[in-house]
């Protein structure tokens, strides 16, 4: 017998295998969808097409998961008969899970071009920011219902789980009790985040001060608020404290803020100059929206008077930085043109006469 006749003979007898047959079937399938993204990831790259790229790389995976499990069921009738049974309810499960992966990364790139439709980096970005914390609560809401549906779908293809399901049901009234105890806590928090999404009151990207710290809103989701700090710390809340609890939103209607600033001068100090100086310095500064400037006096004591210069801006963050630069610029205008308008206290400290003990007995 030749070489390629033993190679032959070697080749039937493998090919005759089921199980051999099985794999290289479900390995085939996989190879073909790889094949096929390849080639559709570089067509979309030559036409620059981004939300094409988006599709490609998130259903990838799972199609590729989706073949995998298609192609076993249709394998199943290779295998011992003994096994078909368990590999026919695991290949089920597979397919309908691996459907409920590509429905959620498809929502998800939905998701993201129509978040990308709204600029909430611009000035004026109330109704971008309440769209995008709308859509994304909804993306949630509806990617943990797709999820949840899709297992317990899955579940039912078991004829023990069937079973289970009928005595579920059967005792429904006592389980809805018993849940609705334990999940109270959860179920509020949900409901509270669908309300704030769809109410205004608080929205993506909004400044806001909670629990005495400012910082912005940087996500929302159907059970916690995660606010941003001035100093890079986040703060998670539960979404039922925003309903519950009152809190600081200081871009609720709009952006635009009043900053003020508060100095203590001495009696002697010139208001008209000190105004003066004030509106000439903040209508040049790149900050100022040029709505307000002002300069009164707010209060007085037995040492001193209190000033309030009063500017506006188009953001809170323009105004922070705005108020900083004209507290700098008054307090040094004041030293520089007239020392003596700051408050002082003086203490005079008598030193003891020479040769005087000053211990007691």
């Amino acid at each position: 017998m030749t070489a390629i006749q033993i190679f032959a003979s070697f080749t039937n007898n493998v090919l005759s295998s089921n199980w051999l047959r099985a794999l290289i079937a479900m390995v085939g399938s996989v190879v073909l969808v790889v094949v096929v993204y390849g080639v559709l990831s570089k067509l979309s790259k030559r036409r620059h097409s981004k939300h094409f790229v988006m599709v490609i790389n998130s259903t990838r995976k799972s199609v590729i998961a989706f073949s995998f499990a298609l192609s076993g069921t249709e394998s199943i009738r290779f295998a011992p008969f003994r096994w078909r049974l368990g590999l026919n309810y695991a290949a089920q499960i597979a397919v309908i899970l691996t459907i409920v992966w590509i429905i959620v990364n498809i929502l998800a790139v939905v998701s993201t071009m129509v978040v990308e439709r709204f600029d909430i980096t611009v000035v004026d970005n109330r109704d971008a920011r309440r769209t995008v914390t709308q859509v994304s609560l909804i993306h949630r809401v509806i990617s943990i219902t797709i999820i949840i549906i899709g297992i317990l779908v899955s579940l039912t293809t078991l004829p023990a789980i069937r079973t289970f399901g009928t005595t579920v049901l059967a005792s429904a009234g006592v389980l809805s009790i018993v849940a609705g105890i334990a999940g109270q806590s959860t179920l509020g928090n949900m409901i509270a985040g669908i309300q704030i999404a769809f109410s205004g009151a608080l929205r993506i990207g909004d400044v806001v001060v909670v629990q005495n710290e400012w910082g912005t809103i940087e996500a929302i989701t159907l059970t916690y608020v995660v606010v941003k700090i001035w100093d890079e710390r986040r703060l998670v809340l539960p979404v039922s404290y925003f309903v519950n609890t009152p809190f600081e939103n200081w871009t609720r209607d709009t952006s635009q803020l009043l900053g003020a600033v508060l100095i203590f001068v001495d009696y002697s100090v010139s208001i008209p100059e000190l105004r003066k100086e004030l509106i000439d310095y903040v209508s040049s500064h790149p900050l100022w929206d040029k709505r307000v400037v002002t300069l009164q006096v707010v209060n007085s004591t037995e040492l001193a008077i209190q000033i309030r210069a009063l500017v506006s801006s188009s953001t809170s963050g323009n105004s922070w930085n705005l108020r900083c630069d004209v507290r700098e610029h008054l307090i040094t205008y004041l030293m520089d043109n007239n020392p003596g308008s700051l408050p002082r206290v003086h203490i005079d400290v008598a030193k003891p006469a020479a040769g005087k003990d000053t211990t007691q007995n």
